[in-house]
């Protein structure tokens, strides 16, 4: 392997500093010493890294590829460094989480589970209260990652994409929309319909789409409790639009019915979000891995709680999702 770490941290001084002078005095080198490491680099791969304008110093392409790794590379090293420190020293290391559904906290259990069996030393704590407004909890600093569905761009915010779940209209089996292969959101708005927040609120992803289709159910209720749409929807009181994953036990009993949203179906996508200028730790990029397999690696059992498949193989609900 050509590329070292004291390469990394070369490329990444010259690209801010702009000259050989004060690179050199950052990384404390002498000039010649920085000059010749350089110029070895450079012959070893084949291509410059910088252009030379006097003594000012620009990235090429080759150099701005090496930049992006070392910024990646070295800012993981730092973290694996601060998190070893604490390890050594006893300390415990707290990494608070949220959600932006109540239903997620499904699955959480089980990865966090999964997580701090394979890094002692890193204990979870889920934030409850911040799910109604887990950007506000970022920025307060009450939690330092939130599990959302929408990657909320901004320069102070950091985003990695999660994975993706599909909304199904969910139905008691003798309702007429449980013969059909979907429901068209239009068909939604002549039913009684069963949600969990209200479509009003920002954070509704069937509100947004019906106010963007200029549609309006004639009737809603709001049930904040996912078991209690389920036993209300199986009774024939309403319909609901739920994840599938969330209510896939009730489906796997036969209690009530998935149906396909829209011909092409509906889905989410899920991120990970925290703050870009946050210091940067090991724990987060583990913990985002993680949960990048989501619910994918569920799968239901007909009458018991979920349980998790290795990720290399698609469960029941990778296939039906």
């Amino acid at each position: 392997m050509i590329l070292e770490t004291r390469h990394l941290q070369l490329v990444a001084a010259i690209a801010q500093h702009g000259t050989m002078t004060r690179s050199a005095r950052d990384l404390n080198l002498s000039q010649s010493a920085l000059s010749h490491m350089l110029g070895n680099l450079e012959r070893r791969l084949g291509t410059p890294l910088f252009r030379r304008l006097g003594k000012r110093m620009t990235l090429t392409v080759a150099g701005e590829r090496v930049l992006l790794a070392a910024q990646r590379t070295l800012e993981e090293l730092r973290a694996a460094e601060d998190d070893l420190t604490n390890v050594v020293r006893g300390e415990v290391d707290r990494l608070k989480i949220a959600t932006e559904c109540y239903t997620t906290y499904h699955w959480l259990p089980r990865v966090m589970h999964d997580f701090e069996r394979t890094h002692a030393g890193v204990e979870l704590r889920i934030v409850a209260e911040a799910t109604s407004d887990p950007l506000a909890a970022l920025a307060e600093g009450s939690v330092d990652v939130a599990i959302m569905m929408n990657r909320h761009a901004g320069r102070h915010l950091r985003a990695w994409p999660l994975f993706r779940d599909e909304l199904v209209v969910v139905t008691a089996p003798d309702h007429p929309f449980a013969e059909r292969g979907h429901v068209e959101l239009g068909d939604l708005c002549g039913e009684h319909l069963l949600v969990y927040s209200s479509l009003s609120a920002g954070s509704s992803f069937l509100g947004q789409l019906l106010r963007e289709a200029g549609l309006a159910p004639r009737r809603v209720s709001q049930i904040m409790l996912t078991e209690a749409t389920l036993e209300l929807v199986a009774g024939g009181v309403g319909v609901s639009v739920l994840a599938r994953w969330a209510v896939q036990p009730a489906i796997a009993t036969g209690r009530v019915v998935p149906v396909k949203l829209t011909r092409a179906g509906v889905h989410r996508q899920w991120f990970a979000v925290a703050l870009r200028h946050a210091r940067p730790r090991a724990a987060v990029r583990a913990l985002v891995d993680m949960l990048a397999t989501g619910p994918s690696v569920l799968e239901i059992v007909p009458g018991g709680p979920p349980t998790r498949r290795a990720p290399g193989r698609r469960g029941k609900l990778a296939r039906s999702a």
